[in-house]
């Protein structure tokens, strides 16, 4: 009798046991999923707040110093500070960013430089097509400090024919549509050996020359200029579009420090001494944007044939 209490006492121990053990495992089925999903939705709504912007950096035009791309991500990092938004810079070259966008593959923003085109059907124009956010000048440039410019001609000045920059244009405005054209680091190299007095060139050059403790006098060409920098939104996404507005409004109105980079900007007041020189803003002709291929060829082939008048035509 008394054996047979002990194995009902054990049977029952062994059953509430079971019972207990069957009620945990139903518990962490249940609080296990529920937990992850919880976790999840945290995650997901920290992605959903979460924006990467990339933008895209085309130098178009030689720069003076310093990247225009890290200057992008700091400006970005002022302007969303605290905010889970970041600005991705990705540098690309003309041709690259034109292939990439052939092949359906767009950033939100793109900064580049007038005479670069690919992207125009594909810009989200509402509010605006594209600002300008820095700028660079030609210039004319003598290691005869005593020089008064009055002899420049098609003969003794090389131009710097740039990376993608109208140059051309720019010194048929000047009346030395004739004169030979190299490529910048040449053309500088050109003026160093005595080949040629003057060298029409860009703010890059002053730096070249600065850099090499080199003694020269310069004088800034205000006839035209098509060294800008601008600035376009391309997503169509509407959260991330008024991200990328806010962000390019910050960014044209808070670059007075571009001369840190050597170039110059609206808000910009001449800190920088190299290029201190360069301060006119205002230019006698720019480009009308938007530019086609079909407008630039007419330009260039106006420059070639040093037809001033057809080139002031076309110009602004």
């Amino acid at each position: 009798m008394y054996f047979l209490s002990a194995m009902a006492i054990k049977y029952h121990m062994f059953t509430k046991k079971r019972v207990v053990l069957l009620i945990i495992i139903a518990l962490l089925l249940v609080v296990v999923p529920l937990t992850g999903m919880l976790m999840s939705s945290k995650v997901n709504a920290k992605e959903q707040r979460l924006q990467m912007l990339t933008v895209w950096q085309i130098d178009g035009f030689e720069g003076g110093k310093g990247s225009r791309a890290q200057y992008l991500k700091d400006k970005g990092e002022e302007c969303f500070e605290n905010r889970d938004i970041y600005i991705n810079v990705i540098s690309l070259t003309q041709e690259a960013a034109a292939d990439n966008i052939r092949a359906g593959r767009f950033p939100d923003m793109i900064s580049y430089s007038p005479t670069f085109n690919a992207h125009l059907g594909y810009i989200n124009n509402r509010d605006f097509m594209c600002k300008n956010w820095c700028f660079g000048s030609y210039c004319l440039l003598t290691l005869d400090e005593n020089a008064d410019f009055n002899d420049v001609n098609a003969k003794n000045t090389v131009i710097n024919a740039g990376t993608g920059n109208l140059s051309n244009v720019a010194a048929a405005m000047c009346g030395i549509a004739k004169a030979a054209q190299n490529e910048p680091t040449q053309a500088y190299l050109n003026l160093l050996n005595g080949k040629y007095k003057y060298l029409f060139g860009t703010q890059r050059d002053i730096f070249r020359l600065n850099m090499r403790g080199a003694s020269y006098c310069v004088k800034q060409v205000v006839d035209f200029n098509d060294l800008y920098q601008n600035i376009s939104i391309m997503t169509k996404d509407e959260e991330r579009y008024i991200s990328c507005r806010e962000y390019v409004n910050f960014l044209t109105d808070n670059n007075e420090d571009i001369d840190k980079l050597g170039l110059m900007s609206a808000n910009s007041v001449g800190n920088n001494e190299l290029i201190a020189c360069l301060n006119v803003k205002k230019f006698d002709y720019e480009l009308k944007l938007p530019c086609g291929d079909d407008y630039l060829n007419e330009l260039k082939s106006a420059a070639a044939n040093n037809d001033l008048n057809k080139i002031k035509n076309l110009l602004k």
